[in-house]
């Protein structure tokens, strides 16, 4: 009787952690999206029938405009640079002395830049480097996502082939306590191995369960990272 006691309460913090673990989790939640209440079903993805980190993946598409806008920025800083003539038309009036009316006369007035290819590098340098920049974080991101997806597929494969396993050794746990119990109930076993067996079927069902999820999760990530959302 005192074992069972013994495990009876340890179940019950078990309980208290876990139900401070859910509050912290539903606060979570609710910071996160605004919402108050949980889905009545949990989301379920499943994965994308894509292979790798293709161009068209929202995140590569922005960071692809970001070098289009940054060698419209080079386009437009080289024509400032540059320039171009000018001809200004206008009107004036004039007389050649004191004793003469006054004539009107036509006026043109021609501005030709003089800046060279210096003054146009100078000029577009910061434009330059601004699109070195976005190239360079463009190629960084997209080789982050590969090395993210190899990972992540990496994992799913291991999980995959574990799953039946774990799902294999949580059956034969249970068959286990049932057995166990079932001994105890006929006098042929104490306590101590309907124990053994009730924490063997509740560790199992509880590593199961964090494939599941971890398994879920994994296939969210998977769809995140090629640029497919739900």
């Amino acid at each position: 009787m005192l074992q069972a006691r013994a495990l009876l309460l340890a179940q019950q913090r078990n309980e208290l952690t876990a139900e401070a673990a859910r509050v912290d989790a539903e606060r979570n939640y609710a910071t996160l999206t605004g919402l108050h209440a949980r889905p009545a079903a949990a989301l379920a993805e499943s994965p994308a029938p894509v292979e790798e980190v293709g161009p068209e993946h929202p995140l590569l598409r922005l960071l692809r405009s970001d070098i289009d806008l940054a060698g419209s920025e080079i386009t437009r800083a080289e024509v400032e640079a540059r320039g171009s003539p000018t001809l200004s038309i206008g009107s004036r009036r004039q007389r050649a002395d004191d004793f003469s009316e006054n004539d009107n006369a036509l006026a043109l007035s021609i501005s030709i830049p003089l800046g060279g290819q210096a003054h146009v590098d100078a000029a577009t340098s910061p434009a330059r480097r601004a699109r070195v920049d976005a190239e360079v974080n463009f190629l960084n991101t997209q080789r982050a996502l590969s090395l993210q997806l190899h990972e992540v597929e990496h994992e799913l494969f291991t999980l995959r082939e574990s799953l039946p396993l774990s799902e294999e050794q949580t059956r034969l746990a249970r068959q286990q306590w049932d057995m166990a119990r079932a001994a105890f109930e006929a006098g042929e076993s104490d306590m101590s191995q309907v124990v053994i067996a009730l924490q063997q079927s509740r560790l199992s069902a509880r590593e199961l369960n964090a494939l599941n999820l971890r398994h879920a999760r994994l296939i969210c990530e998977f769809n995140q990272i090629v640029g497919v959302l739900p």
